[in-house]
Order: C-alpha cells, then sequence, then structure tokens
C-alpha cells in the first residue's frame, strides 16, 4: 500500500509539473510570436505616427525581460531546456502507467 501512496503522489507531482512547464512553454512561444508580428507590423506600416504605441509597447516589454535578467539567448535556452525536462516527464509519466499495468 506505501508503494502505491508513493507512485500516487509522484504522479501527481509529475501532472503538477508537466502543466507549469506547458504554460511556461506556452508564454515564451507567444513572447516569440509577439515580437514576429512587431517586426511584421512595422515593415507594413512604416510610418512612426503608426508605430510609435508598439514601439512604447516593446520597449515596457524589452524592460520587463531585462528586470528578470534574461537575454534573448538565455530565453532561446531555458525554452529548450524546458522542452527537454517536458520531454523527461512524460517519459516518466509513461513509465509510471506502465508499472501501473
Amino acid at each position: 500500500m506505501t508503494r502505491l501512496d508513493s507512485v500516487e503522489k509522484e504522479n501527481a507531482f509529475l501532472r503538477y509539473e508537466y502543466t507549469v512547464l506547458e504554460k511556461e512553454l506556452k508564454i515564451a512561444e507567444l513572447e516569440a510570436q509577439c515580437k514576429k508580428l512587431r517586426i511584421l507590423f512595422r515593415k507594413k506600416f512604416p510610418d512612426r505616427s503608426i508605430s510609435m504605441s508598439y514601439e512604447a509597447e516593446e520597449r515596457k516589454m524589452e524592460i520587463k525581460r531585462r528586470d528578470g535578467n534574461k537575454s534573448d539567448l538565455m530565453m532561446k535556452d531555458e525554452v529548450q531546456s524546458r522542452k527537454l525536462r517536458y520531454d523527461l516527464l512524460m517519459e516518466q509519466i509513461g513509465n509510471v502507467r506502465a508499472e501501473k499495468h
């Protein structure tokens, strides 16, 4: 019975960790998409008056990013690291499921 409780606790933890990593990965992907869209917008509408508010938004995002002490390279490395952790957790969940059966 103790082994079952232990496996269930580990399974619950892995599910929680999976959810957290999935959300963090989604956020990183959305930030990358926003950056690409801003670049496309600037190319499409080069008029400074139109893009001024978007540049202000971008500066705010850059300040937030700097406050977190994360460069673009670090963000990419972090996304890759989270993807690897995600893959590892999925493998562990599969192993736990296989042990139950």
